[in-house]
């Protein structure tokens, strides 16, 4: 879809101008699209605007990766429990 322009609404209730920051939930919020934020390391993803029902029943396949500290996870000993996934790729 290309780059996509996201005009500042009336109110823009997301945008503090005197501290110059932008609340980044309240933002996806507005766009309608989930967010994932690692506060530690400073970093925000946004993912495609969706609906609840697909993020509630989506089930991925098997996979074991390590953390940011080399600590190996498996998703299947996460059944059963919310797990939000997040990828990136800088192709």
């Amino acid at each position: 879809m290309g780059e996509t322009c996201v005009p500042i609404p009336a109110g823009k209730h997301w945008i503090d101008e005197r501290a110059e920051r932008i609340d980044l939930a309240a933002f996806a919020g507005y766009l309608g699209q989930p967010a994932v934020a690692d506060a530690a390391n400073g970093v925000w993803g946004f993912g495609p605007a969706t609906s609840p029902a697909v993020l509630l029943s989506a089930e991925a396949p098997d996979f074991t990766l390590p953390d940011l500290d080399g600590k190996m996870h498996t998703l299947a000993d996460y059944r059963g429990k919310k797990v939000l996934l997040y990828s990136w790729a800088s192709w």
